[in-house]
């Protein structure tokens, strides 16, 4: 799927790695930066002042699950609850709408 005539850059370290990662297509140091996460993405370059500079492409990509850690002995009602709700959150959309007020 990579095209050889572009400078992808791969995942870079450090706490603000995705700001590095606008910042290295801005000053034209890559072509493009990859992050499986566009909310993210766009949140960054939205809090960088930059989203008409920069191009967000979405690729075939395999879906990846969301996980959330509970510590153990906790009492299965809690997760099942927990479940219970986050379930009736996505396929209701509250979720997405909870995001979309930071993703402006």
């Amino acid at each position: 799927m990579r095209d050889k005539r572009l400078n992808v850059n791969p995942m870079v370290p450090g706490d603000d790695y995705i700001e590095t990662l606008v910042r290295l297509v801005l000053f034209n140091r890559t072509d493009a930066s990859y992050l499986p996460t566009l909310r993210s993405l766009r949140y960054v370059a939205g809090r960088m002042n930059v989203l008409d500079a920069v191009r967000f492409v979405r690729l075939p990509d395999v879906p990846r699950g969301s996980y959330t850690v509970f510590r153990k002995g906790i009492n299965p009602d809690v997760v099942k609850n927990y479940n219970r709700a986050n379930a009736r959150a996505i396929a209701d959309g509250a979720i997405d709408r909870m995001i979309s007020r930071y993703m402006k």
